[in-house]
């Protein structure tokens, strides 16, 4: 049963791992897809800036415009998305470090009771039925 704990632990241990690594791809990825955006954002302004001065660009600035509204929308959408990520992380961080912590305080412990534990041979059970 000890044991069927110590595996229990370990195979949550390592499901909160890739669980853990999983979602730093996803912050990553996030964190890219914002520095794109971020990236276009700055080049539609630019652009924006530059259809001000002409009049002749005027419906091009409004057509920006809008595209630059809906990305910074997107955008904000994206953030809270990443920042729900990033704080899910973080709290799956932090508890993965209090069951290692945990576990490594317990490491003596079930280091003992595992050692010490007699081993039963199947023999003794069927001659004690």
């Amino acid at each position: 049963m000890k044991k069927d704990i110590l595996n229990d632990i370990s195979k949550w241990h390592n499901e909160f791992n890739d669980l853990n690594k999983r979602l730093e791809k996803s912050i990553l990825s996030f964190e890219n897809d914002i520095q794109n955006k971020n990236e276009k954002i700055s080049s539609l302004q630019k652009q924006i800036n530059d259809y001000k001065d002409q009049e002749l660009f005027k419906d091009k600035f409004y057509e920006v415009s809008k595209q630059l509204e809906k990305e910074k929308e997107r955008l904000k959408k994206l953030y809270h998305q990443f920042s729900k990520k990033e704080v899910e992380c973080n709290n799956l961080k932090s508890e993965i470090e209090k069951w290692e912590n945990w576990l490594e305080s317990k490491k003596e412990i079930f280091g003992n009771m595992f050692s010490a534990a007699p081993v039963r041979n199947n023999k003794d059970n069927s001659n004690k039925s």
